[in-house]
């Protein structure tokens, strides 16, 4: 008996050895082939037309051909406060704030996958998707919309996207950066 179960794992551990070293072969070969793409940097997208951050993060990473977008808020960029009018002037504000950062992106609302949309009222929601409509057009990306008790420096909305990139995609100003933020090299040194 004891001979026997010796057989089976000793074949288990030689199947198991074969099967894995062809599935890293594999592997290899598909890694090999983005070497000299090197899309799966995180790069850093900031528009001088946007806000600065109110806190420790990007206005936008791209990582791959997606666009990850920090919630917006509808502040003046000069002032950095929040624009007067409400819950619908500061969506408008908002919306031309992402705008700002898509075009630094290279990209457009179009090419915008989800939204997350975050009110203080939900009663704003229709003041809020007046002005949304103008951005955004049919078919509409797919969206989630929360009320939250409180959002950053008292805003009345936030509006975050995900945008995937087209074929000829490039970011005018970006740069790589490691988990530690060390800015590694520029993104036309990668892209262009």
């Amino acid at each position: 008996m004891c001979n026997k179960l010796y057989v089976f794992y000793s074949g288990f551990i030689l199947f198991s050895t074969n099967f894995v070293s062809e599935i890293n072969a594999g592997v290899t070969s598909v890694s090999e082939s983005f070497e000299n793409v090197d899309i799966f940097h995180r790069l850093q997208i900031y528009s001088e037309n946007a806000p600065k951050p109110v806190g420790p993060y990007s206005q936008a990473i791209q990582f791959g051909r997606t666009v990850y977008v920090s919630a917006v808020l509808g502040m003046d960029k000069d002032t950095m406060k929040l624009v007067p009018g409400g819950a619908e002037a500061e969506a408008k504000q908002a919306l031309e704030n992402l705008s700002a950062i898509l075009d630094q992106a290279n990209t457009h609302f179009s090419n915008v996958v989800k939204t997350t949309v975050y009110l203080h009222d939900m009663n704003d929601f229709l003041a809020v998707n007046k002005q949304y409509k103008e951005y955004f057009r049919h078919p509409y990306p797919a969206r989630t919309t929360l009320e939250v008790s409180k959002l950053p420096l008292g805003a009345k909305v936030a509006i975050e996207a995900i945008v995937g990139l087209g074929d000829s995609w490039s970011v005018a100003h970006a740069s790589t950066t490691d988990a530690t933020g060390t800015t590694e090299k520029s993104l036309e040194e990668i892209h262009m």
